[in-house]
């Protein structure tokens, strides 16, 4: 009930991670459908405390159809929402930005380096500067075909997601 406010239709967190803030939020994104019609918006759910009690964001971003979204912190401190478009108008991944840790959200756009099927996908920080190590690195998977569930990939951004080289992207399954 802390997230899920009273008369909204459906709510739920798509398969994959949480992401911790550098000040120990703990962040996630809630595909929410508030009434019947079928329409979905995205909703940054949070805790504060470890996980004991919740609280969520109901300033959503305009995500256009966007679902199974995952969102990550940057080093700079915005949140990074990365999301399916569900009505693929494009076949690419779709980012919001927030630098208000969530409260205000950017309009979605197409990140037009990272091909999408329209299907669920990964983001995480694997390594940051901040921590010690050599290089800033944040991974991003997903299947690298416009239409099909297929071409695994992994991606590497070294530059917080500014740029995902084709260079620095593995094809770890074919099919």
């Amino acid at each position: 009930d802390q997230v899920y406010p009273a008369g909204w239709y459906a709510a739920w967190v798509a398969s994959g991670s949480m992401h911790q803030t550098r000040s120990g939020r703990i962040i996630a994104v809630a595909g929410t459908r508030k009434t019947s019609s079928g329409t979905l918006t995205n909703n940054m759910i949070y805790s504060n405390d470890g996980g004991y009690t919740w609280g969520i964001e109901t300033n959503s971003p305009n995500t256009s159809g966007g679902d199974e979204t995952k969102i990550i912190e940057l080093n700079d401190g915005t949140y990074h929402m990365n999301h399916r478009d569900q009505f693929k108008s494009g076949n690419y991944r779709r980012i919001s930005t927030s630098s208000d840790q969530g409260v205000t959200w950017t309009t979605s756009v197409q990140e037009t380096q990272l091909i999408d099927p329209g299907v669920n996908a990964d983001i995480i920080r694997y390594t940051s500067i901040k921590d010690g190590f050599n290089k800033d690195r944040i991974l991003f998977s997903n299947p690298k075909h416009p239409d099909l569930r297929e071409n695994l990939h992994v991606y590497l951004s070294t530059d917080e997601t500014v740029t995902w080289p084709t260079t620095n992207s593995k094809q770890i399954c074919y099919l």
